[in-house]
């Protein structure tokens, strides 16, 4: 029985999590975007549904995090990059297996140690991601208020709906007044007509 390590299978792990890491900066870059419309002089800005929160930003910042808290020292493979996971310029990750393979081949046990720390900063029970995405997480709790905020806002407009359509029937019935008062009055002028002489 021999033990050893699966560099292909290790790859293929590692393409994974950078392909998953740069969907969601890339989905993040579109839901935070803020586009500006322009119909004639009138110019209307257009906010992504993640331009108003900070929430998109701190996931961001706690993945960082974590790459920087799975590295280690005094060994051969000591960080991300030495396992061939680098970072772009637009924010996104670049993995290039052959740095992984050579990594494996000098100090597979470094290796072994980086994807467990990482994997536990981000995925353990305690880890970074489980305040986003547990029971009551910031998630939920930002999901949660936005609802809320929904809810004030739909019951401030059914009041504003409701004066308005009280406004509109006192109006209504006092131009109604006023036009019955009108008529009266042509009524009137006309008897006088008749009566003064001519």
């Amino acid at each position: 029985v021999s033990i050893s390590d699966d560099s292909s299978q290790t790859s293929q792990n590692l393409q994974g999590f950078v392909s998953a890491y740069n969907d969601l900066i890339k989905y993040i870059s579109e839901q935070d975007a803020i586009t500006s419309e322009q119909k004639g002089d009138s110019v209307t800005n257009i906010f992504g549904p993640l331009a108003n929160t900070s929430l998109d930003e701190n996931v961001i910042s706690v993945l960082r995090g974590a790459f920087t808290s799975a590295s280690t020292s005094g060994r051969e493979v000591n960080t991300l990059a030495d396992l061939g996971i680098t970072t772009d310029r637009d924010g996104t990750l670049k993995f290039d297996s052959n740095v992984l393979t050579a990594a494996l081949a000098n100090d597979s046990d470094g290796v072994r140690l980086i994807t467990q720390n990482l994997g536990d900063a981000l995925g353990g029970i305690g880890g970074s991601l489980a305040q986003f995405t547990q029971f009551g997480g910031l998630i939920d709790s930002a999901q949660n208020s936005n609802k809320n905020q929904i809810t004030d806002l739909n019951s401030r407009i059914s009041t504003i709906e409701q004066a308005l359509s009280r406004q509109e029937q006192t109006l209504t019935s006092q131009y109604a007044r006023l036009e019955s008062l009108i008529g009266q009055l042509n009524s009137t002028q006309s008897t006088l007509a008749q009566l003064l002489p001519r």
